[in-house]
């Protein structure tokens, strides 16, 4: 396995995680009272936009030629710290 494949079946396996955190976040959010509701999900929804960004690149890196990948990679690394710390954050939030 090269390691673009290495570094790709991590990615996918940190997208599962991020996917079972949100759907966490989601379910707590459920269990706030209206204001806070609508507030956790906007901010829910704007985590989600972020994976659904860092699935584009990802896409992005299982396309690139060995070569490119390399510069995919750097992106997709800070958008990866982007991601979790917005995860992070809102977790904290809502534990309170």
């Amino acid at each position: 396995m090269s390691s673009k494949d290495e570094y790709i079946e991590k990615l996918q396996s940190q997208m599962d995680e991020w996917n079972a955190q949100l759907k966490q976040l989601y379910a707590e959010a459920e269990k706030q009272e209206a204001s806070a509701k609508i507030e956790y999900q906007k901010q829910i929804d704007k985590i989600k936009e972020q994976q659904e960004q860092v699935q584009k690149q990802m896409e992005e890196l299982q396309q690139a030629g060995e070569q490119a990948w390399q510069d995919v990679r750097k992106q997709m690394e800070k958008n990866w710290e982007d991601m979790n710390q917005s995860i992070r954050t809102m977790m904290d939030r809502m534990k309170g």
